[in-house]
C-alpha cells in the first residue's frame, strides 16, 4: 500500500520504491525529471505524477493520497452535518470589519431525486438570511428618496411602513466582477451584497470596494458584509463552482484578466444596445454590475425580472379574454396558446421556476405571466431555442 507524501523528489522516490516492492514494472525514466519537477521523460513521452499514479493503480498498487482522503472526510462530515447533503461548492465571506479575516464557507446542499445537485446560482438563497437583520432599521428619508428615484410618482402611494417592511427581510443583489467567457472557461465571479445596505446605513466595505476596482469597476461602492462566489455556465446547466481564499490573491489569473475583459464586454454591449435600438429589437443588458437586471424582448414579447420573479408580457388580439387562452407553466417550460390555435409562446425557460406559485392574467397590456424563480438567481435570458433567440 502506497501513501503519497508530497509533490517532488520525496513523492517520486516513494512511488518508485513501492512499485519495486510490489513487483510492478514501472516505465524507466530517461534522465531526470523535466523542468518544473512534475513531469518525466518516459520512452520519448512526458509523464505527469497523475499519469504515474494512474499507471501504478492499474497494475494493482493501492495508493492513498492524503489530499483525496481529506476531501472524502470533508464530504462525509458535510453529509453528517447536513442531514444527507453534500458539499456542493465553496465560497468566501468578506467581513465589513477589516480586522476580521476573509472566511472560507462551504455550501451543503441536498441531492435531488435524481441524485444530482440543484442547478442555478444557489448563493443568493444561502446568504439571504444574513441580510435580513431587522434590528438595523431603515433611514426613512433615504428610503423615500430611493423609492421615488426607482418608482417615480408611484412611490407617493406607499406608506413608510410598507416600504420598510419590504426591505428588512433580506434582499440579495448580485454584482458581476468577471462574467463567464471563453477565456475564463465560462466561469464568472460575483459579489453578493445586501441590496438595501445603503438604506440601512451600513458602513462601507473597503476590501470589497478595492476588489471591484481591481477588476475595473472604479465606481463600485459596497456596504455591509459581502460574499463572493463563482458560477459556471458551461457545460449546462449553470451551477456554482469552488471559489477559494487563494483565488482572491492579487496574482490569481481571473483577477488579472478581469479589467480587460470587463472593458471589452462593456464596449460590446454598448454596440449591441445601439444596434438593437436602431432595429427596434431592444434588449436591456446589465452593463457592469449596475442594479438594473437583464431584461429584453421585441414588439411581440417583453420580459423583465426582480430578485424573486420574472414577468413576461405578450401581445394578444384585442378583446382576448382569459377563457380564450391556454397557458401552461412547468418547472422549465412556458407555453401560451389561443384556443383558436395560434401559439403565442412555447419555449424552454433559461432557469427553473415554481409553477404552483406562478400566475397569469389578461389586461390592457396583454397576457401578463409572472414566473416565481426557484432559486433567486439572476436570469441572463428568458428561454432557449432558435425560435426564441430574440428573447435570450
Amino acid at each position: 500500500r502506497l501513501v503519497l507524501e508530497t509533490r517532488g523528489d520525496t513523492r517520486r522516490a516513494t512511488m518508485a520504491a513501492q512499485a519495486e516492492q510490489m513487483d510492478v514494472e514501472e516505465p524507466k525514466a530517461d534522465g531526470a525529471a523535466a523542468e518544473g519537477g512534475d513531469e518525466y521523460v518516459v520512452e520519448g513521452e512526458r509523464w505527469t505524477d497523475e499519469e504515474r499514479v494512474s499507471y501504478l493503480r492499474q497494475n494493482g498498487v493501492e495508493i492513498t493520497d492524503p489530499a483525496e482522503e481529506k476531501e472524502k472526510a470533508r464530504q462525509a462530515a458535510a453529509v453528517a452535518a447536513g442531514g444527507g447533503g453534500v458539499v456542493a461548492f465553496r465560497y468566501v465571506r468578506i467581513p465589513v470589519n477589516e480586522a476580521e479575516p476573509f472566511e472560507q464557507l462551504e455550501a451543503v446542499l441536498p441531492l435531488g431525486p435524481d441524485g444530482q445537485l440543484p442547478g442555478g446560482d444557489q448563493i443568493p438563497s444561502l446568504v439571504k438570511s444574513a441580510f435580513g437583520d431587522r434590528s438595523k432599521g431603515i433611514n426613512e428619508r433615504v428610503l423615500r428618496d430611493h423609492a421615488r428615484t426607482q418608482l417615480g410618482d408611484a412611490a407617493a402611494s406607499l406608506t413608510p411602513r410598507a416600504l420598510t417592511e419590504a426591505t428588512l427581510d433580506g434582499s440579495v443583489e448580485t454584482f458581476a466582477l468577471a462574467r463567464p467567457a471563453e477565456a475564463n472557461k465560462y466561469q464568472g465571479v460575483y459579489i453578493y451584497l445586501d441590496e438595501v445596505g445603503v438604506l440601512k446605513q451600513l458602513p462601507p466595505n473597503p476590501r470589497g470596494n478595492a476588489l471591484a476596482r481591481s477588476c475595473g469597476h472604479q465606481e463600485a461602492k459596497f456596504h455591509g458584509e459581502l460574499y463572493i462566489g463563482r458560477v459556471a455556465t458551461r457545460p449546462a446547466p449553470m451551477r456554482n463552482a469552488d471559489l477559494l481564499l487563494s483565488d482572491l490573491d492579487s496574482d490569481a489569473d481571473w483577477l488579472k484578466a478581469a479589467p480587460a475583459e470587463n472593458f471589452e464586454y462593456n464596449v460590446a454591449m454598448q454596440e449591441m444596445q445601439a444596434q438593437l435600438q436602431t432595429t427596434g429589437n431592444v434588449q436591456q443588458m446589465n452593463m457592469g454590475g449596475t442594479k438594473e437586471l437583464p431584461s429584453g424582448g421585441d414588439d411581440q414579447l417583453q420580459w423583465t425580472q426582480t430578485a424573486e420573479d420574472v414577468e413576461v408580457v405578450i401581445k394578444v388580439p384585442e378583446g382576448t379574454k382569459g377563457r380564450d387562452l391556454a397557458v401552461t407553466i412547468k418547472v422549465r417550460a412556458l407555453s401560451a396558446k389561443l384556443k383558436s390555435g395560434e401559439t403565442l409562446v412555447d419555449l424552454k425557460l433559461a432557469e427553473d421556476v415554481h409553477p404552483d406559485d406562478s400566475t397569469w392574467t389578461v389586461s390592457g397590456d396583454g397576457l401578463c405571466i409572472t414566473l416565481e424563480k426557484a432559486n433567486g438567481s439572476t436570469w441572463h435570458g428568458l428561454g432557449e431555442g432558435p425560435d426564441h433567440a430574440n428573447h435570450l
